[in-house]
């Protein structure tokens, strides 16, 4: 927003222009981060024993206090950031994205020719065999496991490759802000064979992520 706002002083952007940025920054980092957020919840309510791990260590961080997220606290957020990465995984908000090819590339079998425009499934690689025999589990524990692949294009949670998404430390920031504060005071109920996708611009839920939240019963300092 800065440089948008700095762009704007300068007479570079016209308003039509800057209208077009604050769009795709409004769709981009808010539509998407509250879609992942969204699955995180499903997933989490149809895995009680990874939800009580995430809130355990949200006790070790904030103890029984309903404080502010910090930007310390974040760091600390160990099995929360591995739940995060494994939804992202699972469920790409952007599961294809788009690309011009301005040159030759040769593939195994086959050449892409320069002009062309590639699709790329973003949703394949993500539960390609290359993550192995529980390639289509919810298994967060493998990031702290250190078993996910070596190669760091495998995971396309925000795309990849220098086009990836600018916005994942925002998003990230935001989704366990948001997460931190429904776990300290829910505890969460779901059943992630009930979700029916459909995908237009972004994966989404087509009849929303049926949830329901009980409230913990949890005293206060």
């Amino acid at each position: 927003m800065d440089l948008v706002l700095e762009l704007v002083e300068e007479g570079v952007l016209t308003d039509q222009e800057i209208r077009g940025e604050v769009d795709t920054m409004v769709l981009a980092g808010y539509d998407t981060s509250s879609t992942t957020a969204a699955y995180t919840c499903v997933l989490l309510g149809s895995y009680p024993d990874v939800q009580e791990k995430v809130y355990a260590e949200l006790e070790e961080v904030f103890g029984n206090s309903d404080i502010d997220v910090e930007k310390h606290d974040l760091s600390k957020l160990v099995y929360l950031d591995a739940v995060l990465k494994e939804v992202g995984r699972l469920y790409p908000v952007t599961p294809i994205i788009l690309r011009y090819v301005d040159k030759d590339v040769k593939l195994r079998n086959y050449t892409m020719p320069e002009g062309s425009n590639c699709a790329i499934f973003l949703s394949g690689v993500s539960r390609h065999k290359v993550w192995g025999a529980d390639k289509d589990q919810f298994r967060p524990e493998r990031w702290l496991e250190n078993t996910v692949p070596e190669n760091c294009n495998a995971y396309t949670g925000f795309s990849t490759g220098r086009r990836a998404c600018i916005g994942r430390s925002y998003a990230l920031t935001l989704m366990k802000i948001t997460l931190v504060h429904i776990l300290r005071n829910y505890r969460i109920k779901a059943d992630h064979r009930q979700l029916v996708l459909t995908l237009e611009l972004f994966l989404k839920p087509a009849e929303g992520c049926k949830i329901s939240l009980e409230p913990r019963q949890v005293r206060r300092k």
